[in-house]
């Protein structure tokens, strides 16, 4: 019997993660192959499995704090980064987000749904309020 861990049952949404740098380098690298491939290996199997997942994580700047950093290959992997203070609505946030994001020549036929612009910003939202 396969156990699907948190990535897989992800599939279709949207994996958040909380202070990237924290995780161990071994796990980061995990996350660079889900954001390149688009796809996992389960572990103990030889099987890949395929996955639509929109990663989104958070982290202070590297001068910020002594704690850990983020895996050079995997900050390559990010669309975006977003470097201000927090924005005090979501329609803020959207802006942000679309002037900061980069596009990649694929996705040109590619089109961002407003209402999941607006469910990241309420997530992202969200998130700040419980980490306070």
């Amino acid at each position: 019997m396969i156990h699907y861990g948190l990535v897989p049952r992800t599939n279709r949404g949207i994996f958040c993660i909380n202070e990237l740098p924290d995780l161990a380098e071994r796990i980061q690298v995990g996350l660079f192959n889900l954001m390149e491939e688009r796809d996992v290996q389960i572990k103990g199997y030889r099987v890949r499995l395929p996955l639509d997942v929109f990663v989104v994580s958070t982290a202070n700047p590297e001068d910020y704090t002594n704690r850990g950093r983020i895996v050079t290959p995997l900050k390559d992997r990010y669309g975006s980064q977003i470097h201000t203070h927090y924005p005090l609505d979501a329609r803020d946030e959207i802006v942000i987000m679309d002037q900061e994001r980069t596009k990649f020549p694929e996705e040109d036929k590619l089109l961002i749904p407003k209402y999941m612009k607006e469910v990241l910003a309420e997530v992202t939202t969200q998130a700040r309020l419980v980490a306070i």
